[in-house]
């Protein structure tokens, strides 16, 4: 069932629906008058605004319209958070919340002021694309230099923890948590599960769910699916079928 935000009443559900990994934070633009909703987990669907902001996330982002046309979806790393958005991104970690000035400053501002009703879905992702690098590059300072360094670390060293990566960054453990929580909405720790196991879902599309633990760094299956259970929801293949259904 969905209900409409703000009278209640039960409105016809979309048609269809786009998966997306756990993973950075997005924006959700969406296109003209066309009514669309986003679900992060098991969290109740949202009826998106114009703009919205998805936090980084922990669970998939399911996004339901009538068209895949109908929201455009703007990928927002965390380097890029750092320039440009006042907000922690722990605050709004796995959360769908209107993306307005008040709470974003001058990117929801310049964005609001780039779109047109009438403007496809196409031509919205270029500006709002250029909109954000405009926005970085105008920013008054680089961001926190830290971050693409503890994105490098995650990225690069599957077998990397929290406490190895403070060492190679020159930080404290809890100074390396505050940037992860600031920036990247979750903590070192969470980051790399997170990483590890979306490398190992792009495995099991492959090879299967054996080859998909022993490759990935699990100790067994069991331990695989205890994670897909926290990150998905459900098991692998539920999911892969899910996506590719929708």
């Amino acid at each position: 069932m969905y209900l409409d935000e703000h009278c209640g009443a039960t409105v016809r559900p979309p048609v269809g629906e786009r998966w997306h990994l756990p993973g950075d934070a997005r924006i959700l633009i969406r296109v003209g008058d066309a009514r669309a909703w986003a679900q992060v987990g098991a969290l109740p669907p949202a009826l998106l605004p114009t703009l919205a902001l998805v936090g980084p996330t922990s669970k998939p982002l399911r996004i339901m319209a009538d068209s895949a046309q109908d929201v455009v979806v703007v990928p927002l790393g965390p380097a890029e958070w750092a320039q440009v958005l006042p907000l922690s991104a722990a605050a709004v970690a796995n959360r769908i919340s209107p993306f307005d000035p008040l709470r974003a400053g001058a990117l929801a501002r310049d964005l609001y002021a780039a779109i047109r009703p009438a403007m496809p879905a196409a031509e919205i992702a270029r500006h709002a694309r250029a909109v954000l690098i405009r926005r970085c590059d105008a920013a008054a300072a680089p961001g926190d230099p830290l971050v693409p360094r503890l994105q490098a670390a995650i990225d690069r060293d599957e077998a990397a923890n929290a406490g190895r990566i403070a060492e190679t960054l020159g930080l404290s453990r809890e100074a390396l948590g505050r940037t992860a929580l600031r920036h990247f909405g979750f903590s070192t720790k969470s980051l790399l599960m997170r990483r590890r196991f979306l490398r190992a879902l792009d495995r099991f599309r492959e090879a299967g769910l054996t080859t998909a633990a022993q490759e990935g760094g699990y100790r067994s299956v069991p331990h695989l699916l205890r994670d897909a259970h926290l990150f998905l929801g459900m098991t692998p293949r539920r999911y892969v079928e899910q996506a590719i259904a929708g």
